[in-house]
Parts: C-alpha cells; sequence; structure tokens
C-alpha cells in the first residue's frame, strides 16, 4: 500500500493520493495505530513533484493523527512553518512522540542521557545527559538535536554495557560493525572509522587492528556486501548476492564507467569467471567495450585499470581489441600519465601487461622516462628494471642526468634511499647525490615537482639519514656541503639553522666553516627579500591553483572552441588564448617571485632596531601612539597593524631605534613621530607569521 500510495504521489494530480491516505488515516487512527499511521506520512513525506503540496498535504495529515492538546504541540513543534525539509519535519514529529520518562538518547554536545520529564505545557524536556543533569530542552531544539536509542542501539550498549561491548570488539569486530550500521545506517568504512572513534568506542590507534578483524569477518558473511573503495558504503542485503542472469543484467544496464568496473572486479574477487555462461560472459565484453569506447584517450588511469581488468578475465581479446589499446600506452607521456593515476593495486598488474606485450620496446620507455614519474610509480618501474637484469642501463642513464647537472627531483628521493647504487667516488657518490640535492633544491618547480623538492629538503632534517649521508663523506667533502646549506637562499632559515646545527654537533670540527666568511646574509637587516612562511604558503597556493587547476581548464575551452569551426572570427577561441597568454605570464611571474623572495619566521633577525620581525610604537607630536609589526614585503593585515617592509612607512623607519624621530607621511603632508620602543613581535603575530591559530 505504501508503495502505491508513493507512486500515486508522484503523479501529475497528487490529490488522488491524498485522499487514498484519508482513508487509510481514518481507519488507522481509529485503531490508535500511531506508528503505522507515521509510516505512512513518511511514505507521503518523499513522494509527490509539487513541495508545497507536499508540505501542506503531510501537515493536514499530522494534525489528523495527533489530533488532542498534546498531540497538537507536537505537530507546532516539528517544523512544518520552517524552511526545513518535508521528511525532516516528519521525522522530528515522530522523535517527539516517543519522547518519554526512561527513554536513552543522545546529544553530539551533552553525549548520552535518559529523559526524566516531558513538560507538554511549556513544551520542554528534561534529560539527565552524563555530561549535564537536570538539562532542559525545548521540545524544537529536542526534535532537532536529540537521537533516540533503542536497547539494541550500538551506542545503548557502549552506555549501558561497556563491558559487553569491549568483548564484543575483541572476539566478534564484525558483529560491531553490522550492530553500527544497524544503529546509525549504511557507511563507508572511513564514517564508519569515524563514528565509532568520534564516540569513545574506539581509540585512534585501535582502528586499524578493529577493521582488518571486522573486514575479515564482513566479507564471509553473504548478507554483507564490502565495497571495492574505502569512501562507498556497506551495505548490510536482505538476502544472499548471486551472480546470477538478475545480476548480469544489473551489469549491463550499468553505465557508469567507475561502477562498472567495481562491478567487474568483484565478480572476478567474488565470483566464478572460468564458469560465465553465455549471458555472463556476453554482459561482461559488453561492458569492457562500453568502458573502452566511453574512455579512449580521455581518462588514461581508467583506460589503464579497464585494460588490466579485461585481460584478467581471459576472454576473446579480438573482440574486445586489447592489443591496439595496449600499443597506444607506448606513445607520447601515455605511460606516464596513466601509471600517476592508476590505484596502487593496480600499478604492478599494469607494468606485467605492457612488458608481456613487448618487452624491449617497454623497457626502453621506461628508460626515457624516468624523470617524469611519480616516486610511487618510479619505484615500481625500477624494482621492475632491476629484476630485468636492466641495472646497467639505469646506471648509464643516471650518470648522463647528473653530468649535464639536471637531476630530476624524483630521481634523488629515489637515490636517497639506495645504497645499493650509491658508492663512495665517481659520478653517483654520496657526495654528488648530496650537492645534486641542494641544487635541485633552489630550482623553481611546481605541483607534485615541487613537492618532491619540498621532500628533499626534508630528508636534510633527518638525523638517521643525514648522519649516513656525511658518515661517506671525507672532511673536505663535509665541510663544502656545510657550505653549500650555508648559501642556501630559497631554505626556510629555521630549519636550515637546525640542518647546520645537526651536521656541527656530529662533526665539531665544522664550527670553522660557520666563523669563516662572516654572517649569513639573511641576518642582515634590509638586505635580501624575505617573506612571512605564511604569505609564502599563500603564494605557493596560487601558483598552484593556477598550474594544476586555471591552465588544464584553459586547455580544455581552447579545444572545444577550436571544435567551433573558423578560428579566424572565432571569439571564444580567441578569448580563450587571451587568457592562456594570462595565465603563462602569472604563472612566470610567480615562479620568479618565488625563486628570489625567501620565506622566514624572522626569529634570527636582530630586535634592537626597526626591521622585519619588530613591533614599532610611535608618537606623534600631539601626543597620539601608533604601533606598527613591520614583516616582509608580501605580508599585510590591518587589523593586526602588519605592514610589509616595502611599504613606504617601513621604509622611512627601517634601521631607525628608540629615541629616533622620523618625518612620516600624513594626511596635511609630513609630521614628525619619535620612535617610543621597539621590541620582537608578540606572540599573536608569530602564529600569524606561520599561518597558525
Amino acid at each position: 500500500m505504501l508503495a502505491v500510495i508513493k507512486d500515486q504521489a508522484g503523479q501529475e494530480d497528487e490529490s488522488i493520493a491524498d485522499g487514498w491516505i484519508e482513508l487509510l488515516l481514518d481507519e488507522l487512527v481509529g485503531r490508535g495505530d500511531v506508528k503505522a499511521s507515521m509510516k505512512v506520512l513518511a511514505a507521503r513525506s518523499v513522494a509527490g513533484n509539487d513541495p508545497k503540496q507536499t508540505r501542506s498535504a503531510c501537515k493536514a495529515h499530522a494534525q489528523k493523527i495527533f489530533n488532542d492538546r498534546v498531540g497538537k504541540i507536537l505537530v507546532e513543534s516539528c517544523g512544518f512553518d520552517e524552511k526545513i525539509p518535508t521528511s525532516e519535519c516528519v521525522r522530528r514529529l515522530d522523535l517527539l512522540r516517543k519522547l518519554k520518562p526512561g527513554q536513552l538518547c543522545y546529544e553530539k554536545t551533552w553525549g548520552y542521557g535518559e529523559v526524566t520529564r516531558v513538560d507538554d505545557f511549556y513544551k520542554k524536556v528534561t534529560i539527565d545527559f552524563s555530561k549535564n543533569d537536570g538539562h532542559q530542552m525545548s521540545f524544537s531544539y529536542a526534535a532537532e538535536s536529540l537521537m533516540l536509542l533503542g536497547d539494541d542501539h550500538l551506542f545503548a550498549i557502549h552506555y549501558k554495557e561497556p563491558d559487553k561491548l569491549s568483548g564484543m570488539i575483541a572476539d566478534e569486530p564484525g558483529e560491531v560493525a553490522k550492530i553500527a550500521l544497524r544503529s546509525v545506517g549504511e557507511m563507508s568504512p572511513v564514517d564508519l572509522q569515524d563514528c565509532l572513534v568520534e564516540h569513545g568506542i574506539l581509540k585512534e590507534d585501535e582502528w586499524k587492528g578493529f577493521w582488518e578483524k571486522a573486514r575479515k569477518a564482513l566479507k564471509k558473511d553473504p548478507l554483507v556486501d564490502i565495497p571495492a573503495k574505502r569512501s562507498d558504503k556497506i551495505m548490510l542485503l536482505d538476502e544472499e548476492k548471486a551472480y546470477d542472469d538478475k545480476w548480469f543484467e544489473m551489469l549491463k544496464a550499468e553505465t557508469d564507467v567507475d561502477k562498472i568496473l567495481e562491478l567487474l572486479e568483484e565478480l572476478k574477487s567474488e565470483g566464478d569467471i572460468k564458469n560465465l555462461g553465455g549471458t555472463g560472459t556476453d554482459a561482461v565484453l559488453d561492458r569492457i567495450k562500453f568502458a573502452f569506447v566511453a574512455d579512449d584517450t580521455s581518462n588514461p588511469g581508467r583506460l589503464a585499470r579497464t585494460t588490466v581488468i579485461a585481460e584478467s578475465y581471459h576472454l576473446d581479446e579480438g573482440k574486445l581489441g586489447i592489443d591496439k589499446i595496449i600499443d597506444s600506452f607506448f606513445t607520447g607521456s601515455s605511460f606516464t600519465q596513466a601509471s600517476s593515476e592508476l590505484p596502487t593495486r593496480f600499478l604492478q598488474k599494469f607494468i606485467d601487461l605492457l612488458s608481456r606485450h613487448d618487452t624491449e620496446r617497454f623497457r626502453e620507455l621506461l628508460l626515457d622516462n624516468l624523470p617524469e614519474m611519480q616516486l610511487a610509480v618510479l619505484n615500481s618501474v625500477m624494482d621492475y628494471l632491476m629484476a630485468n637484469d636492466y641495472r646497467e642501463h639505469i646506471l648509464d642513464s643516471l650518470e648522463a642526468s647528473f653530468n649535464s647537472r639536471k637531476v630530476a627531483p624524483v630521481l634523488l628521493l629515489w637515490l636517497s634511499k639506495r645504497d645499493d647504487v650509491l658508492t663512495s667516488d665517481g659520478v653517483l657518490s654520496y657526495y654528488n647525490l648530496l650537492v645534486q640535492m641542494l641544487v635541485a633544491y633552489e630550482g623553481a618547480y611546481t605541483g607534485v615537482q615541487l613537492k618532491m623538492r619540498n621532500q628533499l629538503g626534508a630528508l636534510f632534517e633527518q638525523d638517521n639519514w643525514i648522519k649516513k649521508m656525511l658518515e661517506q663523506l671525507s672532511p673536505s667533502q663535509r665541510e663544502d656541503i656545510l657550505r653549500r646549506i650555508k648559501s642556501q637562499a630559497c631554505w626556510d632559515v629555521s630549519a636550515k639553522r637546525s640542518v647546520m646545527g645537526k651536521m656541527i654537533k656530529m662533526y665539531p670540527e665544522l664550527e670553522k666553516v660557520m666563523a669563516s666568511g662572516g654572517s649569513d646574509k639573511e641576518e642582515r637587516v634590509g638586505q635580501g627579500r624575505y617573506t612571512s612562511l605564511r604569505s609564502y604558503r599563500e603564494k605557493q597556493e596560487i601558483l598552484k591553483k593556477i598550474v594544476e587547476v586555471d591552465i588544464p581548464q584553459n586547455s580544455k575551452d581552447i579545444g572545444i572552441a577550436r571544435s567551433y569551426g573558423d578560428l579566424r572570427e572565432n571569439a571564444e577561441y580567441e578569448t580563450a588564448k587571451q587568457n592562456q597568454s594570462i595565465l603563462m605570464k602569472r604563472k612566470d611571474e610567480l615562479e620568479q617571485e618565488l625563486v628570489t623572495v625567501q620565506s622566514t619566521d624572522f626569529s634570527n633577525l636582530p630586535k634592537d632596531k626597526v626591521g622585519m620581525g619588530t613591533c614599532v610604537v610611535l608618537e606623534s607630536e600631539s601626543g597620539e601612539r601608533k604601533q606598527y609589526n613591520v614583516l616582509g614585503e608580501w605580508d599585510s593585515d590591518e587589523n593586526l597593524s602588519i605592514i610589509s617592509s616595502r611599504s613606504k612607512l617601513a621604509e622611512i623607519l627601517m634601521g631607525r631605534t628608540e629615541g629616533d624621530e622620523a618625518e612620516l607621511p600624513s594626511s596635511s603632508g609630513s609630521e614628525k613621530h619619535r620612535i617610543i620602543q621597539v621590541t620582537d613581535v608578540s606572540d599573536e603575530i608569530k602564529s600569524w607569521v606561520k599561518a597558525t591559530k
């Protein structure tokens, strides 16, 4: 009957459905069956094409169900006159009718509680929460915020029988997961983790062990469907899943490529792909062909995944044209792009597939594209090449890069962990690796390459790694590396000092390197170009968006505009090309700025005179005092009185000390001010500098 009501309410004339509901409710109300009446009301709240009519009808139906004095108060308190979904109003009404003394509940602020009193005159409910006894809530707020807990609800078990739940977590993790799904609703593994940790059922560090055991148990349960993706929901089934004709019909009707691939993975993992039968084979072939056509070359990563899955089924490869598709990964940057987009579990299978297709050609492709790969891909590729007698080819390629002084950060990261490749002398020595890493750190990179460049700097801060590296160097080589680090312009000042301090602690004789040549240029106020860590990161984010979002989108816009035809009279194409010019110019400007301006926290700069990283208090001739925080050239925040070191005011004050006077710009021309105080900036400003809250 409920299904019929929902269907009829979805028709053009919803009044017919409401007439049926009136008749049904008359019968149910006459019987005093409020529970069944609420099911009817809930069904009506999610049906219908006209939201206003649905709302009006549901309110009228609710008033029929709750027609006494208390019932009218509940209907008034559930939100029918507010701008919230009608289905939510019905949910709130159902909750309010269940509020009785002794009812266990949960509220995110106050935790678990038990209803002690329901006052329909003042429209309030009193609850003894674990965090606050005798807490009162209005009916409307209680309906919005409370979760009512039955005895079999996970939260109720946690509240009433914590020892029992602890035992189940240890012995029956799969059952705990199912109780959570029945209590809260279907969730993804990620959401399940958040739920259990947030409510104190598990500690953060307990989740991994719990989920490993729970997942194994759930995989064996025929009434549980575990998704391939951690972001998809775990489903509780009414009946066991069967890979029958009905399932294959569902597969064949699916048009979402990602979903198709998930279903094919699921079938291979849990079904019997050797005995698919005619219907099953046709459905699999049909959807693989669909996925190939849908992606073609537009989505290399997914196309590679489809190819791996298709090949694993060992179907008629001639019908699928797999050989031609595999060939497409041997051209240009196809392999590099596809492998970087592939889920990790497919990467090795993809490498093996291409190797079987054309071994020599594939290995040459890999050697030519090593610098363009992401680190995870490079690790797998290097392992493959090393295992297939291509070690000498790899070494020749790396030596050529070292000799050209242009080594990609990804190759340096790979080498940094390969004691089996590095030597004490020669081209691929520990010393040359450190030199190349410092050279790369001075380079201008964006996107993934910038991330890997920063990882190179982070290696120097790891005690064990830098110690191992320095042990392989001669005394003169260690001195040279320290000098190179000392002269680094792009390195964060505090991080650089930390690295140099570690080196000197390991080898005290290096102190002489620091003593020679005077102080670093970054320690001298007014020399060099600096900005706060915060502003530097903001600039990096702007560049990242241009490179990773704006430029790719512009390329798409150009392609779309080009498809419109004649470029001589194509306004869309001309606009897109102009935008391309602007984006590329802005990208070049930002890259140059990020190379020439250094980030710092200003902690190493003197505070006895006005300079970057100081707070200065000024007093005018009229006695008015103002405070300014002088930071780097990209820094400014009017609310915190932060001014840039390149501002006119800062440039006038720079280098002056307490008691000095200066003519500063004013609305009437200029006015004499005296410097009352020069100090370090406050903790609030220091937090701002580091972009902390």
